[in-house]
């Protein structure tokens, strides 16, 4: 059955927005843009524009209905308010992603003749054109004047002196380019590598996005792929992963040579060499750069002051053990041993090659003792929720409810909230419910001699309350992903359905600026 208008055209936003619409597709959606404000008005909601930036673009009418057109209407905007870069990683990017693809419907594959030449040739372009944007980094550190505008990749050069930068083209080619690296940027279809590891993913939308190197010229067929450009006689080493890529003679653009998935090439000044072995274990992907930024995230947590656990989620030997990373201190307020897995299972957790832990009953949890009595305290965590089952969801429990317990879980609604039993909380609510299916940061913070509690999902406040009364805090006995409640309570099921895959604990009460930092060192992605 053929789909309506309407469904078509969702089809193809969504095509759009992950950049994988082909040309035809990028034909059809302008039609419907330019054919129905109904449809216009759609678009932009999907791309959450301003809302009188989107009364606007519905009003367009012709020609002046392209996707284009209704971008760019966001774009100066954006780009001109310097405070949008003062936000944070992710809504920066959110921005100027709006800003970065207006350029993106009707571009045509430019002609040979104009790709770049050698790096020994001078080369410059209108600083003006967006051609890529930042879609993730780790570590990543560019010579001065020779980085990104924010996340914006205009055309012009790039030195990345160390890490890992992850690109995204207009027409959708991606980039993961591990520094040292130097690269030149002419278009969205077009880039110049004089040095440096990279691996390309090119979806159909961009097919003839093309790289050259002091040595080569390699068009892309819709692909994956990996490049490493030799920083001292420019030689280059191709890897086809996945598809074709052809090799052109850098003089005349005829092709001479085709590599298909599995082949490997090498090529110097020009000149077919003894092909290197293949292997794509030393080319970063997407998916690998999260965990490496974690990686460092994580050395870099246990000398936090006040921090008594970090349970990295590491699998060991013993699958029953959680293991607490952070060494009993004799000064720490709370003392906080390894936690006893009792029911949920070991699973992959935010990047592959992370482990999490899955509770999906009502009799799985972890069981950690945390020792002593402390005025502060600051408990955050990375979890996925699946399904919230029941009236209170649990994070991580004292067992039981007596006074100096502590408690932190979420309502049925999704809503965040917590606490120290016996000191009653005058509650003011502020963010919205947290959503399914996608990894967030959550954290509680109580301190006793300010009288107050602050729950923060993703870095941001989303609840707070004033104590009605002084209370020691004692948390003892703690279940994770669970309660264990007095006999008969009435809300004795509060049993956590989804995924864990960290926990941190300080005996002090976390500044609002440090729990943003540590969301966004941990985020899965900029995106």
């Amino acid at each position: 059955m053929p789909q309506s208008p309407i469904n078509d055209l969702e089809f193809l936003i969504n095509r759009y927005v992950d950049g994988q619409a082909t040309i035809d597709e990028m034909d059809r959606l302008n039609e419907l843009l330019r054919a129905a404000t109904k449809a216009r008005q759609i678009f932009a909601a999907h791309l959450n524009l301003d809302s009188a930036l989107a009364e606007i673009a519905a009003g367009l009418s012709g020609e002046k209905a392209a996707v284009e057109d209704i971008i760019v209407l966001n774009r100066n905007a954006i780009f001109s308010n310097a405070a949008a870069y003062c936000a944070t990683a992710a809504a920066l990017l959110f921005a100027v992603s709006l800003g970065a693809w207006w350029w993106i419907s009707h571009s045509r594959q430019h002609d040979h003749d104009a790709q770049l030449a050698p790096s020994a040739e001078p080369w410059t372009a209108p600083k003006e054109i967006v051609a890529a944007i930042l879609i993730d980094e780790a570590g990543a550190v560019f010579s001065p004047g020779k980085g990104p505008q924010g996340t914006r990749f205009e055309a012009g050069d790039y030195d990345l002196l160390s890490g890992i930068v992850h690109l995204r083209f207009a027409r959708g080619a991606e980039l993961v380019l591990n520094g040292p690296a130097h690269w030149t940027v002419k278009d969205e279809m077009h880039a110049f590598v004089k040095h440096g590891k990279m691996r390309a993913i090119v979806p159909p939308s961009a097919k003839g996005f093309t790289i050259s190197t002091p040595s080569a010229e390699y068009i892309d067929l819709g692909t994956e792929f990996g490049l490493d450009v030799d920083r001292n006689n420019g030689s280059s080493d191709l890897f086809v992963f996945d598809g074709q890529v052809n090799v052109t003679d850098k003089a005349t653009n005829e092709v001479v040579e085709e590599v298909l998935e599995g082949a490997s090439t090498r090529y110097v000044a020009g000149v077919a060499k003894t092909a290197p072995d293949f292997h794509s274990r030393n080319f970063t992907t997407p998916n690998q750069i999260g965990l490496i930024r974690w990686q460092e995230y994580a050395r870099k947590m246990l000398p936090s002051p006040g921090l008594i656990a970090f349970f990295p989620f590491h699998r060991t030997l013993d699958d029953s053990e959680l293991a607490n990373q952070v060494e009993a201190k004799e000064s720490a307020a709370l003392r906080v041993s390894n936690g006893r897995i009792e029911g949920a299972r070991w699973t992959s957790g935010r990047w592959p090659g992370k482990d999490s832990l899955l509770f999906d009953g009502d009799d799985e949890f972890v069981q950690i003792d945390v020792s002593g009595e402390a005025k502060e305290i600051t408990i955050a965590a990375w979890i996925k929720i699946d399904r919230l089952d029941y009236e209170m969801n649990a994070i991580l429990n004292s067992d039981y409810g007596d006074d100096g317990d502590v408690h932190f879980q979420m309502t049925r609604q999704g809503l965040l909230r917590g606490g120290v039993q016996g000191g009653e909380t005058n509650d003011t609510l502020i963010g919205e419910p947290l959503a399914l299916g996608n990894w967030l940061h959550v954290a509680m913070v109580i301190s006793v001699p300010d009288r107050m509690r602050w729950v923060y999902a993703n870095g941001k406040l989303v609840r707070q309350g004033n104590l009605q009364r002084e209370v020691k805090m004692t948390p003892g006995s703690c279940r994770l992903g669970n309660w264990l409640p007095v006999v008969g309570h009435s809300k004795r099921n509060r049993a956590f359905r989804g995924r864990i895959d960290e926990l941190a604990i300080w005996d002090r009460a976390l500044l609002e600026f440090e729990l943003l930092q540590l969301a966004q060192e941990g985020r899965t992605s900029l995106r």
